[in-house]
C-alpha cells in the first residue's frame, strides 16, 4: 500500500469522485488489515482531496507515531506544493517545496510523487520570478531548464502523463527569458496535449498559467477567456472548491454558452491511455489504494520507468 502514497488524487484522467471512492475503500482495507502506516498515508491524501473538492471524508483520528514518518511529511510537502499553487499561495507553496527539495530526488526518484514535485516546483518558481541579486535570473532559468528537461525525458517514455506538463514548463521558461510569442505557442501546445491525453487537471493548470501571462500583459479579455476554460476543466475534474475560488476571485467566469470557442481548434480528447507497452492500469478495487498523485499507476511498474533511456515505460515509480 505504501508505494502508492505519491499517486495522488490529482490523477489528471481520474475524476475526483472516483478518487473519493478509492480513498474510502483503501482506508477501510488498511484499517481491516491493521496497517496503520497505510492509514496515515491515505489520511494525508484525503486532506488534499478535501481541499480540492470541499468534501470532508471520514478518515478517523491521526496516528501521531506515523504522522511524523519521513515519507508522510515528504508526501504532505509535495501535496502542499500542488494545493498552494492551485490556490495562488505562492510563498507557502515554495516553503513546502523547499522542505521537499533536499531529499526529493533521492527518496522519490522512482515515484510519481517526484514528478509532481518537479512540475509544481517549476511552476511556483516561475510564478514568483527571479530572486533578488545579480544571478537571481540565471538561477531561475537554470531551475526551469532542468525541470523542463526532466519532464521532456519522461514525456518521451510516456507522453500521456508528461507531454502537457513538459510543454507547459517549457512555455514558462520562454516567458521568463522574454520570448512572449514562443511562450504563447507553448501554452497552446500544452493545452492541446492535455486535451489529447484526456487530462483535465493539466488542461486547467495550463489555462490558468496562460491566463496569468495575459494578465501580466494587461490583456484582461484574453485572461478571462482562459480562466473560463480553466473553470470548465476544473469542473470536469471535480475540483469544486477550486471552481468556487475562481468564481470569488474573478467575477463573470460562469458564462455558459458565451465563451469563445477556443476548444474547436484543438484535437478531441481520446480515451485514457494505458501504458505504452500495453499494460493496463491496476483495478481501482485492487489491494493497492489510491492516493492523490497526478501520475496514474501502471500494473507492471518494474518494467515501466521513464528514468531508463532504453525503456518504453510509462511513469516514474
Amino acid at each position: 500500500m505504501r508505494e502508492h502514497v505519491g499517486q495522488h488524487a490529482a490523477a489528471g484522467r481520474q475524476s475526483l469522485e472516483q478518487v473519493r471512492q478509492d480513498l474510502e475503500a483503501g482506508l477501510a482495507q488498511a484499517r481491516g488489515a491493521h496497517v496503520s502506516s497505510a492509514v496515515t498515508h491515505l489520511q494525508t491524501s484525503a486532506v488534499a482531496f478535501t481541499a480540492l473538492t470541499g468534501v470532508a471524508l471520514e478518515v478517523g483520528p491521526a496516528d501521531a507515531e506515523h504522522a511524523a514518518d519521513f515519507m508522510v511529511t515528504l508526501s504532505r510537502a509535495v501535496q502542499g506544493e500542488m494545493l498552494h499553487f492551485l490556490f495562488g499561495r505562492i510563498d507557502e507553496g515554495l516553503a513546502d517545496s523547499d522542505r521537499a527539495e533536499p531529499r526529493a530526488a533521492r527518496e522519490l526518484g522512482q515515484a510519481p510523487l517526484y514528478a509532481d514535485h518537479v512540475f509544481f516546483r517549476a511552476l511556483l518558481l516561475a510564478r514568483r520570478g527571479p530572486s533578488p541579486g545579480p544571478i537571481g535570473a540565471l538561477r531561475l532559468r537554470r531551475a526551469l531548464q532542468s525541470a523542463a528537461d526532466k519532464l521532456a525525458a519522461w514525456s518521451r517514455s510516456c507522453a500521456a502523463n508528461f507531454e502537457a506538463r513538459a510543454r507547459l514548463v517549457r512555455a514558462e521558461l520562454l516567458r521568463v527569458i522574454g520570448d512572449g510569442s514562443a511562450a504563447l505557442q507553448g501554452y497552446e501546445a500544452a493545452l492541446a496535449a492535455a486535451v489529447r491525453h484526456a487530462r483535465p487537471h493539466d488542461e486547467a493548470v495550463a489555462c490558468e498559467v496562460a491566463a496569468h501571462h495575459f494578465a501580466g500583459a494587461g490583456l484582461r479579455d484574453a485572461q478571462h477567456v482562459y480562466l473560463r476554460r480553466a473553470r470548465r476543466a476544473y469542473l470536469r475534474w471535480g475540483a469544486l472548491a477550486k471552481v468556487r475560488a475562481l468564481d470569488q476571485n474573478h467575477a463573470g467566469l460562469d458564462r455558459r454558452g458565451h465563451d469563445l470557442d477556443l476548444d474547436s481548434s484543438l484535437p478531441p480528447p481520446r480515451a485514457p491511455p494505458t501504458c505504452p507497452q500495453g499494460h493496463p492500469a491496476p483495478s481501482r478495487r485492487s489491494a493497492a489504494p489510491a492516493s492523490t498523485s497526478t501520475s496514474p499507476p501502471c500494473s507492471r511498474p518494474r518494467r515501466c520507468s521513464p528514468t531508463s533511456s532504453t525503456s518504453a515505460g510509462c511513469w516514474p515509480r
